[in-house]
């Protein structure tokens, strides 16, 4: 399934493309019905597909907050990791490495 990404976005960083295509096997989604009250409280839709149903979400003030339809780890791989699962690495490696101690040596 094709998904445009928001320009200005972690996703669209994350990505350096403006559409996507994903896999998708689910028949969930956001409810229409909530989505501008849920952009209002702060919740960002970032991924969009062809018939204009929210795909991606985040939370712009968290390290790294990315919420899905797809599941990208069932296509990552440990030579090809998912661009959003490498993402989630280097995020956690950041935080992991700004929490570290000084050296008493």
């Amino acid at each position: 399934m094709k998904v445009s990404v928001v320009g200005g976005t972690q996703a669209a960083a994350i990505y350096g493309q403006s559409v996507i295509e994903e896999e998708f096997s689910c028949n969930y989604g956001l409810n229409p019905e909530y989505q501008a009250r849920l952009a209002a409280a702060g919740l960002s839709l970032t991924g969009f597909d062809e018939r204009g149903e929210v795909r991606m979400i985040e939370l712009r003030d968290r390290r790294f907050y990315l919420g899905t339809l797809f599941l990208p780890q069932l296509v990552s791989t440990k030579l090809a990791p998912h661009p959003v699962v490498a993402a989630f690495v280097r995020a956690t490696a950041a935080f992991a490495e700004s929490r570290r101690l000084p050296s008493l040596a």
